[in-house]
Order: C-alpha cells, then structure tokens, then sequence
C-alpha cells in the first residue's frame, strides 16, 4: 500500500511513499471487490469532469481538492489500523464522485449501496468505468460471509457478486 503525490505543474513528478506493514493489516479479510454487472464508459465521465475542471468550475475544483485531502485522511486511517474509518472515507470519496459526474451512477448501484449499509464501513465503485466493481469494506472482519450470503438473496437473478480481494505483498516500482 503506497500513498501517491505530485505537486501541481509540468513535468509531473510522482512520488511514492509507502505505507507501514500495519496498514495491510487493517484491510485483512475485511476488503472485498463486488461485481455489480453495471458497467459503464470511462471517457463520458472523464470528458465531463475535464471540461468542468478546464471551465474552473468551483464545484469541481474544490471537489478534486477534497478528493486530494481524502487520500491523506485515508493514509492516516490505515496507518492507525482504523479500517472502519477508511471505509467512511471511501464513501466521502464516493459521494465527491457522484457530485463531479452525477452519470456515475444510476438506480441500481444506488439500490446496491443502500442495500450494502449494514454489512460495510464503506465503499465506492472502482476507477472510472469499465468493470462495474465496487470497492468496499466491511464492518467486521468476518463480515464476509454475511455480505456474501445477503448479495446472493437479494441479488439472485443479476450478475451481482462477491469477489475477494487481498493486496499484493510485492509491490510494482514505477522507478
């Protein structure tokens, strides 16, 4: 697990800075990937949100600050062991998404994500479209069979399921 910055202007230069061992702990057992069947095309969101960014819309220029904030809160939760309160973070990041694009979203996902409260910390769809994963967290650490077990009931007749997720113990260098 590594935190990645770069500072504002061109080139850009990445930085890598990694995370305690403690941090993938936190996560154990308690990190699951949820197809939703609900995939959809990147470059409508990502045209969306860059011409928003490109107009300077206020909106959209403080979210991607909340969205840079976020990641240094959600350093500091796993660097404290705190998986709950990553997991709310995900969710805050979840909600910026859906305020930048609204068209991230739709009925279902919504539906799956409410249906999903009880048994998460928290969670947000995966990178900008494509797979239709939904990153989440649940709130015990042997939630995974109740999630597991709830998802197949509700969600019986779709596409939606339980994927594990584990992080990788070696690491790829962008050096």
């Amino acid at each position: 697990v590594k935190l990645v910055t770069s500072a504002p202007g061109l080139p850009q230069r990445i930085t890598l800075a990694p995370l305690t061992p403690a941090a993938e702990t936190t996560l154990r057992g308690r990190l699951l990937l949820v197809y939703s069947g609900q995939q959809r095309l990147a470059k409508n969101l990502l045209r969306a949100v860059m011409g928003r960014w490109r107009a300077r819309d206020p909106e959209m220029v403080w979210s991607l600050g909340e969205i840079g904030r976020l990641a240094l809160v959600m350093r500091d939760a796993l660097e404290r062991g705190d998986a709950d309160a990553f997991g709310g973070l995900l969710t805050e990041h979840w909600q910026l998404n859906k305020r930048m694009d609204p068209g991230c979203t739709n009925p279902f996902i919504d539906d799956l994500f409410a249906f999903m409260e009880p048994t998460i910390a928290g969670g947000k769809l995966a990178g900008a479209g494509g797979g239709g994963f939904a990153i989440v967290v649940t709130r015990r650490e042997d939630g995974r069979e109740e999630l597991a077990a709830a998802l197949a009931q509700r969600y019986a007749q779709t596409p939606v399921t339980l994927w594990e997720a584990a992080i990788a113990e070696q690491a790829i260098s962008f050096e």
